[in-house]
């Protein structure tokens, strides 16, 4: 006899996260099974900027993962978000060993735009699964969006972009962004981190990108 849950599953198939196909088989973590095969999650070292210890990347943005982050960002998937952040900190946990996770924040037009800041809703992913506590430390202090710009503009980014709240500075902090590209970004957030204190900067991100 069928549930109540799987009849609704035949009337309304689920909807894969990364490519928004409805299927009748099973979401494997939110993934049809196209997807799911497709991914491959590897934590790896990655080029960060100079201002940061090491940074780390969990694939490559050319693929589902950068499905599911645009599926966050651009259609406001709290889902998808969730998931990257568990994931993330899964792989993080037992690598870094710091005192905090920071999210690099996004303008507040676009988080009330979206809804949310996937940046954050991604490090209290990370904080959730690894245990260690996230202090939103940063704001940003401008309305400019890297989307769009040349390479040579992104890596003029000022840590002036970022205000920095009254709260205490952690001596070790893990960033984390949803994608590094030139690295401007977290470059800026950690030169606006180390100016307050903070001693040293790791960094974490959902993927990165050829420039």
């Amino acid at each position: 006899m069928l549930q109540i849950s799987d009849l609704f599953d035949v009337l309304v198939p689920p909807t894969c996260l990364a490519c928004e196909l409805s299927t009748v088989e099973p979401l494997h973590e939110g993934l049809c099974v196209g997807c799911w095969s497709e991914l491959s999650l590897r934590l790896r070292a990655v080029a960060g900027p100079p201002s940061v210890v090491r940074c780390w990347s969990m694939g490559d943005y050319a693929g589902v993962l950068g499905r599911l982050v645009r599926a966050a960002k651009y259609r406001g998937s709290l889902d998808a978000a969730d998931r990257l952040g568990a994931w993330l900190g899964e792989m993080v946990g037992g690598v870094i060993d710091v005192d905090a996770i920071v999210p690099v924040p996004i303008p507040w037009f676009r988080r009330l735009w979206r809804g949310f800041d996937q940046s954050e809703r991604l490090a209290r992913g990370v904080g959730c699964v690894s245990g260690l506590p996230v202090h939103p430390l940063l704001f940003r202090a401008d309305s400019s969006r890297q989307v769009g710009k040349s390479a040579k503009d992104r890596r003029m980014l000022s840590p002036d972009v970022f205000g920095l709240r009254p709260l205490p500075s952690p001596s070790r902090v893990l960033l984390i962004d949803d994608v590094m590209t030139t690295g401007a970004t977290l470059h800026a957030a950690s030169r606006r981190l180390q100016a307050s204190g903070v001693q040293a900067v790791w960094a974490a991100v959902v993927a990165d990108t050829d420039v």
